[in-house]
C-alpha cells in the first residue's frame, strides 16, 4: 500500500471526498408473472416490469447463430409498460441475467428461425406513455448452471431485480462460496454482522446531511491456488427501491474496529473489515452483493433477513517497526485532523467565482494556515518523520497561508497578475506529491522505514 493513509489524507485535504464509480447490482424482488416497477433517479415509478415466461433451453434460433459450445440460449418473455407522463426508452441491452455460479450475461445479437412465432423485444427510444411493449431477450447460459435472477439496468444509478429465481436467501452470517471460471470454489465470503446505523465516526467524516452510514463486517477468504485481490469495491449495496449505495469515506473513533483494505490475498489468507455505505434516512438496506457487477454478481446477504450487530473485531498488538517510529500513529492522526481542516478551509472557497473573493475572508483563512503551520511543528514527530512533517509545516501549510495572503492583498490593489503568482505558488507545493516530487519520495521513505505504523495509520 503505497502511502495510502498520507496520500489519502492529502488528497482529502485538497479535492474533498469522493464517490467511485461502481457498477449497479439489484434489490431482492420480483416473480414470474408478477408487474415490477422500476423507477427514476429521482425515485418516482417509471412504469412497471413483467416477465411472463423464461424458457430455458431456447431452441427457436436461426441455425446462423447457434451459441458457443458448452452453453445454450435461454430466452425471457417481458412485457414492459409505461406508466408515466412522458415517453421512455426500451432497450433490450438493459436486461442481465446472473446465472447460479453468479456470473452476469448481457442480451445477445441473434435472429429467430423461419418457424418461430416468437417476437424479439425490439429497441425504441420513445414508448408512449399508457402503452406497452412485448418480446424476447435472449442469453447465452453456460450449460450446466440455472437462472438466479433477471436485472434490469437502465443506468448507473438503479438497477431493479425483474425476477428473482433463487431457491433461498442469504441469512447474513452464512459463508457463500465463490466459484471461479473454471468451476471450482475460488474464495468464500461472510457478512458477520451490520451497524446501522454507525455512528463511531468522527466530525471530519460525518454523513451529509439527511443521510446515516451503514457499516458491514466482511470476511474475505482465499481458497484458490493464486493471488485474491480484495477491496471495499469488490462489495455493492442497495436500497428497496434497487438504488446503489455510495462508499464513502469514513475515519472511525472506534480502535477495535478495522476498515476492509485493499488487499492481495496469498492462498489460504483471509481479510476481515468493514465496508461502509451511506444511506439516505428512513431508507432501508436490503441486499450486499460481492462481485464487479459486470462480469460477477453474488448476494452475500439478504438483509430482510436480519443481520447480527456489529462485535469488536480482534486486533494484533502493534509492534514498533524500530524505536524511530515510535509514536508516528499518534503523530500521524494529529496530521490527518490538521489536513481536514484545511479541507474544510478550502471548501469555503470552491464554487466562488475570483471577482467575489473576500479579501477578509481570505485573510482569516490564511492565519488559519498559519495555525496548522505552528501546529504541525509543534507536533513532536518520531524521529522517521521530522523530514516529513518539515515539509508539511514549511512547505505546505505554510505556502498556503503565503498564497492566500497574497491573493488576497492583489484582490484589494486589483492586481490579477500577482493573483496568478500567488495561487502558481500554492501549485507548487501540491506538485511536490506527484511523481518523484518531494514529498512523494518522502511518504515513501517512511513506509519503508515504518510499515507497521503505517498499516495501523491506514486502519483508522
Amino acid at each position: 500500500m503505497m502511502r495510502k493513509f498520507l496520500v489519502t489524507a492529502l488528497m482529502v485535504a485538497l479535492f474533498g471526498s469522493m464517490s467511485l464509480p461502481v457498477p449497479v447490482v439489484a434489490q431482492t424482488a420480483g416473480a414470474i408473472g408478477s408487474p415490477v416497477p422500476f423507477y427514476s433517479v429521482d425515485g418516482n415509478q417509471i412504469g412497471t416490469i413483467t416477465i411472463n415466461e423464461v424458457v430455458d433451453p431456447f431452441e427457436e434460433f436461426d441455425t446462423y447463430y447457434e451459441p458457443q459450445r458448452g452453453y445454450h440460449y435461454v430466452a425471457i418473455d417481458l412485457t414492459v409498460a409505461n406508466g408515466s407522463q412522458r415517453p421512455i426508452e426500451v432497450d433490450p441491452y438493459d436486461l442481465v441475467m446472473v446465472d447460479s455460479d453468479g456470473f452476469v450475461s448481457n442480451g445477445s445479437s441473434m435472429s429467430l428461425n423461419s418457424e418461430s412465432t416468437a417476437t424479439l423485444l425490439e429497441y425504441t427510444d420513445a414508448l408512449a406513455p399508457g402503452t406497452e411493449a412485448s418480446g424476447l431477450v435472449v442469453f447465452e447460459a453456460f450449460s450446466g448452471t440455472s437462472i438466479s435472477r433477471i436485472l434490469f439496468s437502465p443506468n448507473f444509478d438503479v438497477t431493479t431485480t425483474i425476477a428473482d429465481l433463487r431457491t433461498e436467501q442469504v441469512a447474513a452470517g452464512t459463508p457463500v462460496s465463490i466459484v471461479g471460471s473454471s468451476g471450482s470454489e475460488i474464495a468464500r465470503v461472510t457478512i458477520n454482522g451490520v451497524g446501522d446505523p454507525f455512528d463511531a465516526y468522527d466530525d471530519y467524516s460525518a454523513p451529509p446531511r439527511g443521510s446515516r452510514y451503514v457499516a458491514v463486517d466482511v470476511t474475505v477468504a482465499n481458497l484458490s491456488n493464486s493471488t485474491l485481490s480484495t477491496s471495499p469495491s469488490s462489495f455493492y449495496a442497495t436500497d428497496d427501491l434497487g438504488f446503489l449505495l455510495d462508499q464513502p469515506w469514513v475515519t472511525t473513533t472506534d480502535p477495535g474496529l478495522v476498515s476492509f483494505d485493499y488487499l492481495d490475498l496469498a492462498p489460504g489468507e483471509e481479510q476481515r473489515g468493514l465496508v461502509y455505505f451511506q444511506v439516505l434516512e428512513g431508507i432501508p438496506i436490503v441486499q450486499i452483493v460481492y462481485g464487479d457487477g459486470y462480469s460477477r454478481s453474488s448476494v452475500v446477504a439478504d438483509l430482510a433477513l436480519g443481520a447480527p450487530a456489529l462485535a469488536a473485531q480482534p486486533t494484533a498488538v502493534p509492534v514498533p517497526s524500530s524505536p524511530d517510529c515510535e509514536g508516528l500513529v499518534a503523530w500521524g492522526s494529529g496530521l490527518l485532523t490538521r489536513l481536514l481542516s484545511a479541507n474544510a478551509l478550502i471548501a469555503t472557497f470552491e464554487d466562488v467565482e475570483p471577482a467575489d473573493l473576500d479579501p477578509v475572508a481570505l485573510r482569516e483563512a490564511s492565519a488559519q494556515f498559519e495555525t496548522l503551520a505552528q501546529e504541525t511543528r509543534d507536533s513532536n514527530p518520531p524521529v522517521a518523520a521530522v523530514a516529513l512533517n518539515t515539509f508539511f509545516a514549511d512547505q505546505f501549510f505554510e505556502v498556503l497561508a503565503d498564497a492566500t495572503e497574497q491573493i488576497a492583498i492583489a484582490l484589494e490593489n486589483n492586481d490579477p497578475a500577482s493573483a496568478q503568482v500567488a495561487i502558481d505558488m500554492a501549485e507548487t507545493a501540491m506538485a511536490a506529491f506527484e511523481g518523484e516530487g518531494e514529498a512523494s519520495v518522502l511518504l515513501e521513505q517512511l513506509e519503508t522505514a515504518c510499515p507497521n505504523e503505517i498499516d495501523q495509520l491506514n486502519n483508522l
